[in-house]
């Protein structure tokens, strides 16, 4: 049974625990960083970002320490703990955790996830220049997209280039 953070959160929180132990008693280091991954977002979403982070932490820890490198999923929680950051309005340390992930889908070849990580860099930098007074824009972030485009597919929803 599937559960989210605001139906049934005492039940989510135990089968994502539950999810956990059992990728750990298997010695699945991949799933183990899903599940923690999985229970950063139920404590992000929960309005418990101290929790939020420290899963997203071990999560990454646990990926950066397993045999098997899983590059995309080590993006993926940078890139999951730049938006935690952004959201407490810690966009210096958000935006270091972004460029890490961005850098890692960068080497790996994974457009979809450069372009997604392209979204958050324009918002952080935004914000920070709001901030600051001066006035960074989204739409100068944005200039290195348009080479993405013709390749990609967000969100299973296709993105074509007409000429």
């Amino acid at each position: 049974m599937a559960y989210h953070a605001s139906a049934d959160e005492p039940n989510a929180a135990k089968a994502l625990a539950a999810a956990l132990a059992l990728h750990r008693d298997l010695g699945d280091a991949h799933g183990a960083a899903v599940s923690l991954n999985d229970l950063g977002l139920f404590y992000s979403e929960s309005g418990e970002p101290e929790k939020a982070l420290d899963a997203y932490e071990e999560a990454l820890k646990t990926l950066q320490q397993a045999p098997d490198r899983d590059p995309e999923n080590e993006a993926t929680t940078l890139g999951n703990i730049g938006a935690l950051y952004r959201g407490l309005g810690a966009n210096e340390r958000a935006l270091s955790y972004i460029e890490q992930s961005l850098s890692i889908f960068t080497q790996i070849g994974d457009d979809e996830g450069r372009a997604a990580t392209l979204n958050d860099r324009p918002v952080i930098k935004h914000s920070e220049g709001v901030q600051r007074g001066r006035g960074v824009t989204l739409q100068r972030r944005l200039q290195r997209v348009p080479d993405l485009l013709p390749e990609l597919v967000v969100h299973r929803t296709a993105i074509v280039r007409v000429d």
